[in-house]
């Protein structure tokens, strides 16, 4: 079982992903496009590696809403220097997207984790 277990698993996340829902809600209520991205520390959608943590909630906040993942690991492990092929890596860098925008690109910049423990994560998008 992972060290980081308590971090995808715990109630404080449920309440973050809870709030930001609320947020969500009430700013596209209001007309905006919302895009967020970032470090979720929860799996991406359909992540293979449910056994070291959770996948964030489908869907969220609403049906009509997009989670966009690259399919290449954005996170290491740090317990030990990086060893590709050994090191556990998983992708918990992405976004989600209101549903009046569309994605257009999204793909992982491998730089072998040489600058830190993810990896930058290119996305482009267009408005429905």
């Amino acid at each position: 079982q992972s060290r980081y277990r308590h971090i995808f698993n715990s109630k404080i996340k449920k309440q973050q992903m809870d709030s930001l829902a609320s947020y969500l809600r009430i700013e596209y209520g209001r007309g905006h496009r919302i895009l967020i991205g970032g470090d979720w520390n929860q799996l991406a959608p359909g992540s293979p590696d449910k056994e070291v943590g959770i996948p964030v909630p489908v869907p969220f906040p609403d049906a009509g809403w997009n989670w966009v993942a690259t399919e290449s690991p954005t996170n290491r492990d740090l317990s030990t220097g990086y060893q590709p092929g050994i090191s556990r890596e998983l992708t918990i860098d992405f976004f989600l997207l209101s549903p009046n925008l569309k994605e257009v690109e999204v793909k992982g910049l491998n730089q072998a984790f040489a600058f830190s423990d993810h990896e930058p994560v290119l996305l482009r998008v267009c408005a429905r």
